[in-house]
This record gives structure tokens, C-alpha cells and sequence, in this order.
């Protein structure tokens, strides 16, 4: 009995990491990476949007994708050696409410990323997608709070992410 008892813990207790193990999007390479690129490269981002409502989430990629870029080495430049050219396409910002009643509800970002040198010859094309979902989730007294979260913002992050990923993996 004892050990029945000690399996269905790890049964469950494996279940919990795997539910709290979500990942928050993805990369599709329409063309690889075709160089390198160097830590003292500067770079540039340019942020379009295929709906004008989408503006103010393009803003915040924009700035938060050049951050990301700076944290990891690269320097913004006026004449960049690298544009990242990044085109929302699809934005659906999820609902509160049916995250709030666990019936889904998450946001979701697709972008189109292109890479392109100085020169303007095209580097890399990705399609990009980021989802809100969270890595783990925070409840107050048993009960779980990240509804209140704003899933847009969480979208937006987590294509960020997948592109510095992607980088990062590339360097």
C-alpha cells in the first residue's frame, strides 16, 4: 500500500511539472540564420503592424526586443550593421474572462521577422509566435491570480523571448 501510495505521489507530482513546463512559443525558420552575429554588431528594430489597433503592443516589442538585444550584447546604432524588421500579422489578446473560468483565453502574437545587413541582403526570416501562457502559475490562498494579468503584454514578452532565444542559440 505503502508504495502505491509513493508512486501516485510521483505520478502526480511529475503531472504538475509538466503542466508548469508550457512553452511560450515558437520559431519557424523560412530562412536560416546565415551568419553569425557579432557582439559588436549595432542593430536596429522596426516594429509594422497589419491592424492599427495593434500599435501600442508594437511599441512595447519594439522597445522591449531592443532591451532584450542590449542585454545580451548588441548595441542600438543610427546606421545599423543588422535591421530587424519585425511585422505583427496576427494578434489575438486573449480574454480575461475565459482564463478566469479556465475555458482558455490566452493571447497570441504572430510576427513575421526579417533580418537584414547594412547593406539591405537578407540575413534570416523567421515567423514568430508568442503566446501568454506562463511558465508556472501564482495563486493567493488557493486560488489562481494570473487571469488579472495582462495577456497581451504576456504575448508580447514571450516573443521576445523566442527571438532572443533564437539568437542566442544561433550565436
Amino acid at each position: 500500500m505503502k508504495s502505491m501510495i509513493q508512486w501516485a505521489f510521483v505520478a502526480m507530482l511529475g503531472i504538475a511539472v509538466l503542466a508548469g513546463c508550457v512553452k511560450t512559443g515558437s520559431v519557424v525558420e523560412q530562412q536560416p540564420l546565415a551568419q553569425k552575429l557579432p557582439k559588436t554588431a549595432t542593430v536596429g528594430v522596426i516594429v509594422k503592424v497589419m491592424n492599427p489597433e495593434w500599435q501600442a503592443d508594437a511599441d512595447h516589442l519594439k522597445e522591449g526586443l531592443h532591451h532584450e538585444l542590449a542585454a545580451h550584447g548588441w548595441k542600438y546604432g543610427d546606421n545599423p550593421d543588422f535591421m530587424f524588421e519585425v511585422t505583427v500579422v496576427d494578434f489575438d489578446k486573449g480574454s480575461k474572462g475565459a482564463r478566469m473560468f479556465n475555458a482558455g483565453g490566452e493571447a497570441e502574437l504572430h510576427a513575421d521577422v526579417v533580418l537584414k545587413t547594412r547593406d539591405g541582403a537578407i540575413a534570416a526570416k523567421l515567423g514568430v509566435m508568442g503566446n501568454s501562457k506562463r511558465q508556472s502559475s501564482t495563486t493567493v490562498g488557493g486560488y489562481n491570480t494570473s487571469w488579472a494579468d495582462s495577456l497581451p503584454a504576456r504575448a508580447v514578452r514571450a516573443t521576445i523571448e523566442q527571438i532572443s532565444e533564437y539568437l542566442q542559440s544561433r550565436g
